[in-house]
């Protein structure tokens, strides 16, 4: 086996020079063009090409770049990710801004050559940048102003995903105050000094809110812990509006009604109207469902009320949101579903490996397993994110991480077997509903690797090799779809308004909370003036929106795919179609 290639990690010195000396690429290159093309000799070989050339070439840097703004550890990286953003964004500006540069990729264009599909695709979508900014419909000083506009939305939108990045907020609470919540995750905790003494600190991120939300049996300790999480990252409230209000006036002024209908051009989805009535279709079947559990829900609530003393004096019709964890998962120990038993069958280590040979199967790929003594320091991201297995313990992946895991990795999966001539080929063919699909449509259980874990313990009678039927059924039943829901109406009408002033004067608290209130039929009166659970969302601002309903009109799919577990052929032949060429 060779050995791999050591993984170029940039150090935060480096990524604005970087970013710099791919901007002087770009720059040259149009240059170039413009000394030496005219309207008259333009055509693809002479504008387009050397365009996709230089893409190419620095990709690989571009992609470096990006990613280290999600995954780098140290602070001084993203202070220079955002520099390097910035100075790119401003330099993107400049070039599209050029009214002699869409003269020419307009001119080749119109030369309607006999170009592969992927060819035509790169000239339509550099003409379509161009257009987007208003060539063709706006004088130059008004392009130039929308695009300063358009800068000045990218910065907010990075800043606002940022704030979420980078938030690590969290609540001291007193040990006393935590009964009910499983001893090894209470030891996990910051233990306090001083006045804090005789207190964890539980952060909101990585599950730790959800642990309290599930186990902690005082109610009141779930009430403080859910309506601190939902009121996080207040300086994202006024990045919210503004990101939403802005886009909605460069759509009305390049001719769209909204910034729903300029975004959803880009979708396999063009209608607006259609959207709208998927979602009312799905909203009209969950609602009633959710009904149905949240009346058992609160039965189960005012029996544990009353068990304990409590009184339950007019309460039947009231379910506060803080609740809602611990009651389902109590009601899952009385259904055999308890989120532990779960885990047991998916060891962090085995499901990875098993998840990559349903790709090696369904796709007729071939994973080897690089010794870790042919690897360098580069080439393992954060050996902390889950922890180490023992010789009585291994890290166990929650059912939620699964899905999560599953979804992310075919991502990766359709980076890697996408053979295209340019390099962000993948993304630009794909709208983004479909690439939802692409990543969805293989979440199937396969435990045949269960096996493996009996060895480790011979002679014991350990779980079975497959998931019980009830407990399968339970996983299944529990999958609701009512947050995702609520998202996707959200995301539709705060980019689909029917005017500028209506968006501009929206109570976005309200209309959230009001979704929720509708489609889950909890309780969130108290949020709608002390929560901004929207602005800790970061979709709705990272490039999904007008799309976050892929998301649910994706979840089908697996029935279609897996007609028959796992059926070589039909798989092969969708998703190579799919990836191959970055379709």
């Amino acid at each position: 086996m060779a050995t791999p290639r050591p993984t170029s990690v940039l150090t935060s010195s480096q990524i604005v020079p970087i970013m710099k000396t791919i901007i002087s690429k770009f720059q040259a290159m149009q240059e170039t063009i413009i000394q030496t093309v005219t309207p008259t000799t333009a055509c693809f070989s002479n504008v387009f090409q050397p365009w996709a050339d230089a893409s190419n070439e620095v990709q690989a840097q571009l992609g470096m770049i990006s990613l280290l703004g999600y995954a780098a550890p140290s602070k001084e990286t993203h202070e220079a990710v955002k520099e390097a953003k910035r100075v790119f964004n401003t330099a993107e500006a400049a070039w599209t801004a050029r009214r002699d540069l869409f003269v020419l990729l307009k001119a080749a264009a119109a030369e309607h050559e006999e170009l592969d599909p992927e060819s035509r695709l790169w000239v339509k979508v550099r003409v379509q940048d161009f257009i987007n900014a208003g060539h063709g419909l706006l004088d130059e000083s008004v392009i130039e102003r929308y695009l300063r506009v358009r800068s000045r939305i990218d910065g907010l939108r990075e800043q606002f995903s940022r704030n979420l990045r980078m938030e690590n907020g969290g609540l001291w609470i007193d040990e006393g105050d935590l009964d009910g919540v499983p001893e090894l995750e209470i030891q996990r905790w910051k233990l306090g000094e001083a006045a804090n003494e005789g207190k964890r600190f539980v952060p909101f991120a990585n599950g730790e809110l959800k642990t309290i939300l599930a186990h902690a049996q005082k109610a009141t300790t779930r009430e403080r812990m859910y309506l601190a999480d939902q009121a996080k990252v207040p300086e994202n409230i006024d990045l919210f509006r503004e990101v939403t209000c802005l886009p909605d006036s460069q759509a009305r002024l390049l001719g769209f009604p909204s910034h729903g209908e300029f975004r959803i051009r880009n979708r396999a989805v063009k209608s607006i109207t259609y959207v709208e009535n998927f979602l009312k279709h799905l909203r009209g079947s969950l609602i009633p469902r959710g009904r149905d559990e949240l009346l058992k829900l609160q039965r189960l609530r005012i029996e544990d009320l009353k068990s304990t003393g409590f009184s339950t004096d007019g309460d039947d019709g009231h379910f506060s949101p803080w609740d809602l964890e611990y009651y389902k998962r109590m009601m899952s120990l009385e259904k055999n579903s308890d989120e532990g038993k779960i885990s047991q069958y998916f060891p962090l280590g085995p499901t990875v490996v098993g998840m990559l040979r349903i790709f090696e199967s369904f796709l007729r790929l071939r994973f080897v397993l690089i010794p870790s003594n042919k690897l360098d320091a580069n080439s393992i991201w954060h050996e902390d994110v889950f922890p180490n297995s023992t010789e009585s313990t291994c890290a166990l992946l929650k059912h939620s991480e699964v899905v999560t895991l599953f979804h992310e990795l075919g991502h990766g999966i359709h980076d890697l077997v996408s053979r295209t001539k340019y390099s962000p080929a993948r993304k630009l063919v794909l709208d983004e509903d479909i690439l939802k699909e692409l990543s969805c449509h293989y979440t199937t259980l396969d435990s045949r690797y269960l096996t493996e874990l009996l060895k480790q313990n011979p002679g014991a009678p350990g779980p079975p090799e497959k998931i019980p039927d009830d407990l399968l059924d339970a996983i299944i039943g529990s999958r609701d779809r009512f947050l995702g829901s609520v998202v996707s109406i959200f995301d539709l009408k705060i980019h689909s308004p029917g005017s500028h002033e209506e968006i501009a004067d929206l109570d976005f608290a309200k209309l959230w909370y009001d979704l929720r209130a509708e489609v889950e039929g909890i309780d969130f009166s108290r949020l709608r003036n002390e929560g901004h659970e929207h602005v800790t969302f970061g979709h709705l601002l990272s490039g999904y929106d007008m799309g976050y309903y892929g998301y649910l009109s994706a979840t089908p799919l697996p029935k279609t795919f897996f007609s028959r577990p796992l059926q070589r052929i039909q798989g092969v032949k969708r998703y190579g179609d799919a990836t191959d060429k970055g379709f």
